[in-house]
């Protein structure tokens, strides 16, 4: 899956995050799973550029149905350090791939750095 990577005036922004699981070669069928899988991708692409994720600032979630976001609380719980982000989640009525059920964007506000794409 491609991450779109932006640069921002302050810092960069990941977006279409998704969790793939790569050496089953799909998307998991559990919405966890994909936050969990989304959420290390985010990781390793934040830490290619030279940032963390206690460098995110905001964080937007798309999800298909909100059944499964309760079993997601575990993998948020400190995934962003001692802060959390603002938050924004949205429904939306489907993805272009039927088993994607979440995914989410990351802003990430690097002051008076210039993080590479």
């Amino acid at each position: 899956m491609t991450v779109v990577c932006e640069q921002e005036r302050d810092g960069i922004s990941l977006r279409r995050v998704r969790g793939f699981d790569r050496h089953a070669d799909h998307f998991p069928p559990r919405m966890s799973e994909q936050l969990r899988l989304a959420l290390s991708a985010g990781r390793a692409a934040l830490a290619a550029r030279g940032a963390s994720m206690t460098d995110v600032v905001r964080v937007i979630y798309r999800v298909k149905e909100t059944d499964g976001l309760p079993h997601c609380a575990p993998f948020l719980y400190g995934a962003f350090g001692e802060r959390q982000p603002i938050s924004t989640l949205l429904v939306v009525p489907e993805f272009e791939r039927p088993d994607v059920q979440i995914e989410i964007d990351l802003f990430v506000h690097l002051p008076g750095r210039t993080a590479p794409l």
